[in-house]
């Protein structure tokens, strides 16, 4: 553009050569003999630490592992970036793309004596032949802790949602095939 202001071309005719409208060519051309540049000057503010890139590694590391600290997402990031960050910068990173840090409820502590009429019940049936268990249906797939709790669980994100299709899911099958 500046090549064909220098060749005395207008400021139309230069429009009209890289379709742009007359005031953005004559801008252009005043930004080049003011600064001798046509770059656009640098924005205020403070810049960004993690570029686009950066910010879809750090997701993708958390959705392969949600249980992962921010603290320790700062000490990979300086591994891999060499960019020392405040453990907070990864949190809001996170949470930009919609990845919030959620607590699950806490799982169910078996008591003693549930704990011993579960293993009789196993008992019962851990020398049956496994014919009988084609006619059973088992429904129950929670989680319980015999000696102590794994502690906090972080998810968040896609999970929750998948957590709710799931659950969606189990009530529609339930209402087709006529249980409530």
């Amino acid at each position: 553009m500046i090549s064909h202001w220098k060749e005395d071309k207008s400021v139309h005719c230069t429009g009209k050569i890289f379709k742009l409208s007359k005031s953005t060519v004559f801008n252009i051309i005043d930004r080049f003999k003011k600064i001798n540049s046509v770059d656009k000057k640098q924005r205020s503010g403070r810049p960004k630490i993690f570029n686009e890139h950066e910010e879809r590694w750090i997701v993708r590391q958390v959705c392969a592992n949600p249980r992962i600290s921010a603290v320790k997402m700062t000490l990979k990031c300086k591994s891999r970036f060499g960019k020392s960050v405040n453990p907070e910068t990864v949190r809001n990173v996170l949470r930009k793309h919609k990845y919030h840090g959620r607590v699950p409820q806490r799982k169910p502590y078996i008591s003693k004596a549930n704990r011993q009429a579960r293993l009789a019940f196993a008992k019962m049936y851990v020398k049956q032949p496994t014919k009988i268990w084609e006619n059973v249906i088992l429904v129950d797939k929670s989680k319980y802790n015999i000696f102590k709790s794994d502690g906090k669980q972080k998810f968040g994100g896609n999970q929750i949602q998948q957590c709710m299709s799931k659950i969606y899911g189990l009530l529609s099958n339930m209402e087709l095939s006529g249980a409530t």
